[in-house]
């Protein structure tokens, strides 16, 4: 099995209350449900809640690939380098609705969101902004961009930047975990954003 994606989730889940995992891609989908299973006997994983979603500003079926499917770079839409990918078909809700349904709604709540959506961060992430002003606490934010994937439109770019720029701290994430405040990452990578402390 090929656990090294979802990792994360085992990790997270060992110092969250609650963790949610939301994959569109049904073999990754099902890699991450048997890591959960195997799991079973720690208390941790009674807190895992998965979904077999993706995440989009509507709920809405898209088109994914890969060259792999359950690869950890399955993505939507076409690929610019013309590989010969499999595809499929995935459901996407708003992460507020996916978050609803679960039970996990809680504007007071302190959540941490890892979002790394290969290339999809262009249409995802400048619609959180509705998402966040619903929450009294805004949530730590880890984005991972994929420039190599899709190309963000200038406004798109905008939007992400103004809505990382309401945090205290943001900036792309440098090789030693520092956040270089302020510089945002067009080309590929990972920002962080917070109002707190992560520790």
């Amino acid at each position: 099995m090929h656990t090294v994606p979802f990792v994360h989730i085992l990790q997270f889940s060992q110092l969250a209350k609650a963790t949610i995992g939301i994959e569109g891609d049904p073999a990754a989908f099902a890699e991450v449900s048997f890591n959960v299973k195997a799991n079973a006997e720690q208390t941790w994983s009674k807190r895992i809640t998965l979904r077999p979603f993706c995440v989009s500003d509507a709920a809405a079926q898209v088109q994914m690939e890969s060259d792999t499917p359950g690869n950890s770079i399955s993505h939507v839409g076409a690929t610019p380098d013309g590989k010969n990918l499999k595809g499929w078909t995935s459901q996407c809700y708003p992460l507020e609705t996916i978050l609803e349904d679960a039970g996990l709604l809680i504007p007071t709540s302190k959540m941490f969101i890892k979002i790394d959506v290969e290339g999809y961060e262009c249409t995802i992430f400048p619609v959180l902004e509705n998402f966040l002003s619903r929450m009294a606490v805004k949530p730590i934010i880890y984005l991972s961009t994929h420039a190599h994937f899709v190309k963000c439109t200038d406004e798109q770019y905008r939007k992400m930047k103004e809505i990382l720029s309401t945090y205290k701290v943001w900036g792309k994430v440098l090789g030693s975990g520092a956040v270089a405040q302020g510089e945002f990452l067009a080309d590929g990578g990972a920002m962080l954003a917070t109002d707190t402390y992560l520790f």
